[in-house]
């Protein structure tokens, strides 16, 4: 039993049961001035591809789902471990875990990253790291797909 006819071109026809559309995803990343320009180079979404490249250094963590809570919690493995909250709430027993983790909570906004991976507070006080984790959203990348 086939399912699909497919027309490639307007000369070939193939027919199959399944097809698999392979669009790709593309990340969501926060809106923070100079963090798309860092992508990949300074700032990643796996600590576990990483992590071990930051050589126990300064790691600072943008919380932006609820997922960057855990990670928060896996960093220090990886180094000293500054969660940037920017915003995004945090239960009162998350922060003591985080706390008794040695985790740095920032409160206060991030500006921009500016440099390697240097970021800028909005009262312009600047902390830098061997690199920034941020959790990322998926999205599909072709609107059709919906």
């Amino acid at each position: 039993m086939i399912f699909f006819h497919i027309c490639i071109d307007g000369t070939q026809a193939v027919s199959a049961k399944r097809i698999i559309i392979a669009t790709g995803v593309q990340d969501q990343l926060p809106e923070i001035k100079g963090l798309k320009e860092r992508w990949g180079k300074s700032i990643f979404h796996c600590p576990y591809c990483h992590g071990y490249e930051l050589n126990q250094g300064k790691i600072g963590l943008i919380a932006s789902s609820e997922h960057s809570a855990h990670m928060a919690m896996l960093l220090p493995e990886w180094g000293s471990v500054t969660y940037f909250l920017n915003g995004q709430p945090l239960a009162a027993e998350v922060e003591a875990q985080l706390i008794e983790r040695n985790v740095v909570i920032e409160k206060r906004p991030i500006a921009e990253i500016i440099e390697h991976s240097t970021v800028v507070l909005s009262d312009q006080n600047h902390i830098t790291f061997e690199g920034i984790f941020v959790t990322t959203q998926c999205v599909i990348s072709q609107d059709w797909i919906h």
